[in-house]
């Protein structure tokens, strides 16, 4: 009779929790998600990482040292990858962030956050579709594919021509946050937006909209959170400087999870005026908090937030601060968007998220 299953050892590539990607949402969502993944008993996970970074309990460290600068650090990382996986000799490679392996002889899982560089009009995204392309070409060799987003996939499979439903979806989860007690106006109300400078982000528009909030009287502030890296601050100081109403705007830069908590807790509102989005965890963790939530209607934000707060046409920045006005005005309505807000945030969880990857995992590996 045989025995139970040895746990089935998941080697994930951690570069993530330490690189420029720490900073933004694939680091939340690694931080969020391999803990989780620990967790099940049928896996046994380990993830590739410099001595220097932090791993979630649970988590067993594969050392790897990385000395290129630049564009060199890819290549480097592609000469050693395939050495350290030997080296471990895991039963499934895990690709969680945006550099998909070359041609591996093990099964391996890639997760697509978007393909919006391949897609958004912009030049700073034209300037850059070389590398996409490159990154298109790997991505359709992987074992599976799973999104965070039915939006995501379902662009993936268009822009990729890969056939339809054969990405999986598993969405992201959230944290559970402080219920905020949004009844009453805090001392220095502020509305927040979240989200490190990027053409897509919508950062325009959302000084506009604190610009005609204040031009209505309203005495609110904008408090912008996300990193600000040094290649694009003097061109995010000059849209604030450009804006109509710069002393409104706090630059905040990137916080800890717990001052995001309590950013969350102490807005209005969260304004999300990002014209394109693969997942947009800031509005799940806003929701979950109780913070009511104001959208554009567009991509995978659109889906996210899904009656769980205001969503208006996209790019219509006069009925995007209308809402916000709205929201000032009315207790009541804050806190009916306040419940819908908690009701729809219910429906992202880590440990769902992790079960789906292992399913996955599970599947690729008996193939």
């Amino acid at each position: 009779m045989a025995g139970p299953r040895a746990p089935l050892r998941v080697l994930v590539d951690g570069r993530g929790l330490s690189d420029a990607n720490s900073f933004r949402g694939i680091g939340a969502f690694l931080r969020h998600l391999l803990p989780r993944l620990a967790e099940l008993p049928t896996l046994d996970v380990s993830a590739l990482a410099t001595n220097a970074t932090e791993l979630p309990d649970g988590v067993s460290r594969v050392r790897i040292r990385r000395w290129a600068p630049g564009r060199w650090q890819r290549l480097e990382h592609d000469l050693l990858l395939r050495r350290e996986i030997r080296k471990v000799k895991p039963d499934v490679y895990f690709s969680p962030a945006l550099h998909p392996p070359p041609a591996m002889d093990i099964p391996w899982v890639q997760t697509i956050h978007d393909v919006i560089p391949l897609t958004y009009d912009h030049p700073v995204y034209r300037r850059g579709r070389t590398a996409w392309r490159w990154w298109s070409t790997r991505v359709v060799r992987a074992t599976a594919l799973v999104a965070v987003s039915e939006f995501s996939a379902r662009e993936a499979e268009r822009v990729l021509g890969l056939p339809p439903a054969s990405i999986t979806v598993a969405y992201e989860g959230v944290s559970p946050v402080p219920v905020a007690k949004l009844q009453r106006q805090p001392e220095n109300p502020y509305v927040l937006f979240v989200g490190e400078f990027d053409p897509r982000k919508g950062h325009a528009e959302a000084f506009d909209v604190i610009s005609r909030l204040g031009r209505r009287g309203y005495p609110h502030t904008l408090k912008v959170v996300g990193r600000i890296a040094p290649w694009i601050e003097t061109e995010l100081r000059g849209l604030v400087a450009r804006s109509g109403e710069p002393n409104r705007i706090e630059l905040a830069g990137f916080i800890s999870e717990e001052d995001m908590a309590a950013a969350y807790q102490g807005a209005t509102a969260l304004l999300v005026t990002s014209r394109a989005e693969g997942f947009g965890l800031p509005a799940v963790e806003a929701m979950a908090g109780g913070t009511p939530v104001v959208a554009f209607a567009n991509s995978a934000t659109a889906e996210v937030v899904d009656g769980g707060g205001v969503l208006v046409a996209d790019g219509d920045v006069a009925a995007i601060t209308e809402a916000v006005a709205a929201l000032i005005d009315d207790a009541e309505l804050r806190k009916r968007l306040s419940e819908k807000g908690r009701n729809r945030a219910a429906d992202f969880d880590w440990g769902r998220c992790a079960a789906i990857y292992a399913s996955v995992f599970e599947k690729v590996a008996l193939r």
